[in-house]
């Protein structure tokens, strides 16, 4: 399977089983927290890498669906948090487009 192939978005073996054994810290409520439970770090590391390898010379463009794994769609200062997450991986959100895509690109050096 390629990168960025169809396969690959298809390819959902990262996702716990319905009903299956993804832990949830005491007291917190799985269905009221479903998108807080299921976001680790390792999605934002592979959101990174993501970045990094589509990057087309001096921009890379993210679809709404990679960025909903992380940040769903009407999650409060949703840009600034994408924002910050760029700034954190040595990137910059340069476009954001809520519903469609966001573009980033390297720091100026």
């Amino acid at each position: 399977m390629t990168f960025g192939s169809r396969e690959a978005y298809e390819d959902l073996s990262f996702l716990p089983p319905p009903g299956g054994s993804l832990w949830v810290p005491p007291g917190v409520n799985y269905e009221e927290n479903k998108w807080a439970a299921s976001t680790t770090w390792t999605d934002m590391e592979t959101l990174a890498k993501q970045i990094e390898e589509r990057m087309h010379g001096d921009w890379s463009m993210i679809r709404e669906e990679d960025l909903e794994r992380i940040w769903p769609i009407n999650e409060e200062d949703r840009e600034e948090k994408i924002a910050q997450f760029a700034k954190k991986h040595g990137f910059r959100l340069r476009l954001y487009l809520k519903g469609t895509c966001a573009i980033f690109d390297k720091w100026p050096r």
